[in-house]
């Protein structure tokens, strides 16, 4: 049962931002994102830790939510730049 919850928040983590962007893009506001960010680093965080307690188990669960991990945080400092130069256009 863990396994399977920590494999659904290694997939959704690197997804979650881009829904942010949508979201806050049309709304044009910046602040929301940043912390929508910070939340999915922290998720991502947490996953990678339940990923080192998980990782003698199962290796292939390790490596999808490794590559699902670096993605993420790919995607969330891509979230930080926009939402930053949004910021300064204000």
């Amino acid at each position: 049962m863990k396994k399977k919850i920590t494999f659904l928040i290694n997939l959704v983590s690197p997804l979650l931002p881009i829904l942010a962007i949508l979201i806050f893009n049309k709304i044009g506001q910046a602040l929301p994102v940043i912390v929508l960010s910070g939340i999915i680093l922290i998720v991502i965080l947490y996953s990678i830790v339940a990923l080192i307690r998980v990782k003698e188990k199962s290796p292939e669960i390790k490596v999808v939510g490794t590559i699902m991990g670096i993605v993420g945080v790919f995607i969330t400092a891509i979230v930080l730049f926009v939402s930053v130069s949004a910021l300064t256009k204000i």
